[in-house]
């Protein structure tokens, strides 16, 4: 018996195959930035179609891939990344292009979040969980309306990328819990959609679909989608959750005061919560409040929009030599350019870097600024190809530290950090890590924690784990714990206190840019 975990990230879709002990059988990947278009500056949009035909050809790949008949998969559910909704008619096609969470048309959708402000940036904080910002759906929603009022009137559901996979493999509108909550329209407290907000918006609740906790039977593999994915006709399919929120079940983030580090497109921070953590300290630093895919667990997260993608920016602009040595070599050209690092020291030869590629994130106000840009600091003749890598790698690290700051600030004690995502794969940075929070880092047997995730609620589904505790405990396996350095943390304490000093000081000048 086998178990299927789809994860839907920001860049990269994942069809994983794990047995029931949690080993991967196999993974298929493929980015599906051919489904990603730019039609104006500032514009990010997302067709559906394209996106159907990649995880339909990754799930038929996993399965080709594993040498295994499709019905041994006893279940599958899918893990996803927020905020992104697809507007589908009443046969559940999609009646236009979706909205990215990182398109910033309009000037970052002034006049949506005017609405939002009226209605209260800390009232719609205290409902949500969301901080104020153009990522969640409610103000591209706001914007579909007012621009596309045609088009608007033709929308039967409004579903986010899980909800749209639920509904092509099995006919049915599902959510959860912890993506709903990334429409900021989702009321975490009492489980539902918001009553108060959807009124005060003019939403209709009949255009969202069901929402249920995570784990839970959505309904079964139709034969139309049988014919596309390989999936078997009948297999079961489960509600699954937000990325972040099925990567901590996948590495065992399901207690308080347990915190995980994620690389991948985003820099995330997280530690969970027994109860919702909704106070102004955490709306003023961006720290987002969302329900576990773990039942009446939270989690709260600090997210800086541009981690990994900085790291690809670098790559693409001034990584020719590593592209051209990992292409002769069949080796992976980020690795080569995170180790080069090794070849500079703490501190990076004086550069410091602020890592705001996509705009701030979480940490410190302004919260999610749009107006602030990436910084290298400090440059001199003498600085080396490595030193800049370093300064990156560390920028971002410091980056995270202020979320973790964030968080202890609102009463979460995080001793020892779970690491997840492609950064988890160099020891380098993971040491870095250790070394700049001042906590152990472990690093888990599987860094893709978002498919095991999900692959454990479709087990919890199908009864082949009677509770997320035993199925925790039995398949969440650790390698190595890299412990700070005294030394070296004392020596990034002092380089910090002056990286905290960048995005203050650059403000104004971000602001006349």
């Amino acid at each position: 018996m086998y178990l299927l975990g789809l994860d839907l990230g920001s860049t990269v879709c994942k069809s994983s195959i794990f047995d029931v002990s949690g080993d991967i059988v196999c993974i298929s990947r493929e980015e599906f930035s051919s489904a990603l278009s730019h039609p104006r500056r500032d514009w990010v949009e997302f067709d559906p179609n394209i996106f159907w035909h990649i995880v339909s050809r990754n799930l038929r790949n996993s399965i080709k891939a594993a040498h295994l008949s499709p019905k041994e998969i006893a279940g599958m559910s899918v893990s996803a990344s927020g905020e992104l909704f697809v507007p589908v008619s009443s046969n559940g096609n999609p009646v236009c292009k979706a909205i990215h969470w990182s398109d910033k048309r309009d000037a970052g959708y002034r006049k949506s979040l005017q609405i939002i402000k009226r209605f209260g940036t800390l009232r719609t904080y205290k409902i949500t969980g969301y901080p104020f910002s153009a990522m969640p759906s409610l103000p591209k929603v706001l914007w579909l309306r007012q621009n596309r009022p045609n088009l608007f009137r033709k929308i039967g559901r409004l579903l986010l990328l899980e909800d749209f996979v639920n509904l092509r493999l099995t006919g049915n509108s599902v959510t959860d819990y912890s993506l709903a909550m990334t429409s900021q329209m989702f009321d975490i407290t009492k489980k539902d959609w918001s009553d108060e907000i959807l009124d005060e918006m003019k939403i209709s609740r009949e255009i969202l679909p069901d929402v249920y906790p995570s784990g839970k039977p959505v309904g079964e593999v139709l034969s139309e989608a049988s014919k596309d994915t390989g999936l078997a006709r009948g297999t079961i399919v489960a509600t699954g959750g937000l990325d972040q929120c099925c990567g901590a079940l996948g590495i065992g983030v399901t207690s308080e005061g347990e915190a995980f580090n994620t690389t991948g497109t985003c820099e995330i921070v997280a530690a969970a919560s027994d109860k919702p953590v909704l106070h102004e300290r955490g709306l003023r630093s961006g720290i987002f409040c969302c329900p576990h895919v773990v039942e009446n667990k939270y989690l709260l997260l600090g997210v800086l929009p541009s981690s990994g993608s900085t790291l690809k920016w670098f790559k693409e602009t001034f990584g020719e030599v590593e592209s051209r040595e990992a292409e002769r070599n069949g080796s992976d050209p980020y690795s080569l350019i995170v180790e080069k690092a090794a070849d500079s020291q703490p501190g990076s030869g004086g550069i410091f870097m602020l890592p705001h590629f996509d705009g701030s994130g979480s940490g410190i106000a302004p919260a999610f600024n749009s107006e602030s840009k990436g910084v290298f600091f400090g440059l001199t003749l003498s600085s080396r190809k490595s030193d800049i890598i370093r300064a990156l790698l560390e920028g971002i690290t410091f980056e995270a530290r202020l979320y973790f700051e964030a968080l202890e600030e609102l009463g979460l004690k995080v001793r020892k950090v779970k690491a997840m995502g492609g950064g988890a794969k160099s020891k380098l940075w993971l040491q870095m890590k250790a070394d700049i929070f001042g906590k152990k880092v472990v690093l888990p047997d599987v860094i893709e924690g978002s498919s095991l995730g999900a692959a454990l609620l479709a087990g919890l589904s199908c009864g082949v784990y009677s509770s997320v505790k035993r199925a925790t405990s039995e398949i969440c396996k650790y390698q190595t714990i890299l412990a700070p350095s005294r030394k070296r943390l004392m020596l990034y304490n002092e380089y910090y206190r002056l990286f905290k000093g960048m995005y203050p000081v650059c403000l104004p000048l971000f602001k006349s840019m």
